[in-house]
């Protein structure tokens, strides 16, 4: 049984201009008010995405985009859960079984790619006696 969740902060995340004033929290209805009148807004949302469109929206309507943003955080947070445990699974498969995992999984979730040209270059092949 899903929990009883105010549809508003929902129907404010994924379609802002439809939602009433007074379904608005009373905190945020003034920036509201302003997000619904404003063109630039209007034409940010039909072309960006609704994460892209609130975190672009935190500067001009602080209150408004914290309330969509705590409802969206759930997902990415999830997600990557979810990703780290599967790497940790491969990483601790039968093949590779080491007690200490902390910087292999390090380098399977980073975002950033490792230039290994780099780090090779860096290093000596056979240190001198």
């Amino acid at each position: 049984m899903l929990p009883n969740l105010p549809a508003t902060p929902f129907a404010l995340a994924r379609s802002p201009f439809t939602v009433k004033v007074e379904d608005v929290p009373e905190n945020a209805q003034e920036e509201f008010i302003e997000l619904i009148n404003s063109d630039a807004a209007k034409t940010d949302f039909s072309s960006k995405s609704i994460s892209q469109f609130w975190i672009g929206c935190l500067q001009t309507y602080p209150i408004l985009s914290e309330i969509v943003l705590r409802l969206l955080l759930p997902f990415p947070t999830t997600y990557l859960c979810e990703t780290g445990f599967s790497s940790l699974l491969t990483i601790k498969s039968k093949y590779r079984s080491r007690l200490a995992s902390d910087d292999d999984l390090r380098c399977a979730l980073a975002k950033t790619v490792p230039r290994i040209s780099i780090l090779v270059k860096q290093r000596q092949a056979q240190p001198s006696h």
